[in-house]
C-alpha cells in the first residue's frame, strides 16, 4: 500500500473529537458533586448535626481537612495530564500534615484517651461512604492520561478521605481530639492505601511495562 493511500485510510470516516476539559474545570465538577453528596449523607444520617459542640480549634483542623480535599482533588485530575501536578501534590502534603498538627496539638496530654463508642462508625462512613466518590473519579479520570494511576488514585483517595471527615465530624462530633486523629487517620490512610493498589488497573492508560 502506497502512502497515499495509506492516509486515506486512515482519514477516511473520522468523526469530530471534543477536547476534555481542563483539569480545573474538571475538578471542579467532581469537588461540586462531591460536596453535595456529602452533604446529602451528612444529612440523611445525622438531621441536626450538633454544631455548637464544636470546639473552634477543631474548626480549625476541619478547615484544614477541607483545604486538603480541595489541592488533592485538583492534583488527582492534573495528574491525568503528564508533567502536570507537581505543585498540588505538594499543597496537598502540606495540607494533610497541617490538619494532623492541628489535632495533635490539640490533645490535652493529661486526658487519657478512651475509645468511643461510635468510633468504628466513623470509620464505616469515611471509607464506605467514599466509595460512591471513587467511581465517579474513576469514571471521569479514564477519559484524561492517568500515565501514574496509582499516584493520581491516591490523591484522590486523600482528597475523598479529607471531605468524608469533615462530614464524619459534623455528624458526630469529637470531645478527643486524639480519637479523630487515630481513627480517621487511619481510615484516611486506608483509602489512600487502597487507591495505590488499584490505582494501576483502575486508570491503566498505557500497557505495564
Amino acid at each position: 500500500m502506497r502512502t497515499d493511500e495509506l492516509i486515506q485510510v486512515l482519514a477516511k470516516d473520522l468523526q469530530p473529537v471534543q477536547p476534555l476539559r481542563k483539569p480545573w474545570l474538571r475538578a471542579s465538577i467532581w469537588a461540586v458533586c462531591s460536596l453535595a453528596y456529602a452533604v446529602a449523607l451528612l444529612l440523611a444520617i445525622s438531621p441536626a448535626p450538633a454544631l455548637a459542640d464544636i470546639q473552634h480549634l477543631t474548626s480549625l483542623s476541619q478547615l484544614a481537612a477541607f483545604f486538603t480535599f480541595m489541592v488533592a482533588a485538583f492534583g488527582a485530575f492534573a495528574s491525568t495530564v503528564p508533567g502536570n501536578g507537581s505543585n498540588l501534590l505538594r499543597w496537598s502534603v502540606v495540607g494533610s500534615l497541617s490538619w494532623l498538627v492541628l489535632l495533635a496539638t490539640h490533645q490535652d496530654p493529661g486526658i487519657p484517651y478512651q475509645m468511643p463508642s461510635s468510633e468504628w462508625e466513623c470509620v464505616i462512613k469515611i471509607i464506605g461512604g467514599g466509595i460512591p466518590l471513587f467511581v465517579l473519579f474513576i469514571v471521569m479520570a479514564r477519559r484524561a492520561a492517568p500515565v501514574n494511576g496509582p499516584l493520581t488514585m491516591a490523591l484522590a483517595a486523600l482528597a475523598i478521605g479529607a471531605l468524608m471527615n469533615v462530614m464524619g465530624c459534623y455528624s458526630s462530633p469529637h470531645t478527643d481530639s486524639m480519637a479523630t486523629l487515630l481513627w480517621h487517620g487511619s481510615s484516611i490512610v486506608a483509602l489512600v492505601f487502597l487507591g495505590l493498589l488499584v490505582g494501576r488497573t483502575a486508570l491503566r492508560w498505557l500497557p505495564s511495562r
